[in-house]
């Protein structure tokens, strides 16, 4: 099953392909409101993760974990400083990929604590991540131990 693309500032439909053209930021602000206002008012009771790998210019993916500032389904969606594409995998995860002009491109994963994680446990999977020269395996089980999609269906939430 391919993804469901939610949202891609990316690839254009009106056919702007020069980054940096005000034309192209005018787009994206205006496509941008109309998707914005189609996210539904979610609050998760736990707090929402960011696990990403980010580019380091050369080709390498480097983790990186942090909480987002609120709690709200609306957060994930915030700009990380690059042209972004939001999609739904086929286990409901949303995901992001960031092309930024000098780094190329990164790609991001939002997640949602369970309940049962305690707050130094969620520390703890934040510095593994942010600690790791990869993620491999053991992490990702980690990652599925203490955390969860952001359980929203896109479809029927009228988003995609």
């Amino acid at each position: 099953m391919l993804p469901k693309i939610l949202y891609d500032e990316v690839n254009l439909s009106n056919g702007i392909t020069a980054y940096g053209d005000i034309a192209i930021m005018d787009a994206i602000l205006a496509k941008g409101e109309d998707f914005y206002e189609s996210i539904p008012d979610v609050e998760y009771e736990e707090p929402i993760i960011v696990i990403a790998e980010i580019s380091d210019g050369c080709g390498n993916l480097i983790p990186a974990c942090w909480e987002l500032s609120g709690r709200m389904l609306a957060s994930c969606f915030e700009p990380i400083d690059s042209f972004h594409s939001f999609y739904v995998d086929e286990n409901s995860d949303l995901h992001s990929s960031g092309t930024d002009l000098r780094n190329g491109t990164s790609f991001y994963l939002f997640r949602v604590f369970k309940s049962d994680i305690c707050h130094d446990e969620q520390q703890w999977l934040i510095d593994l991540i942010n600690c790791a020269s990869e993620l491999d395996a053991g992490i990702r089980e980690e990652i599925d131990r203490c955390t969860l999609p952001v359980g929203i269906d896109f479809e029927t939430a009228g988003i995609v």
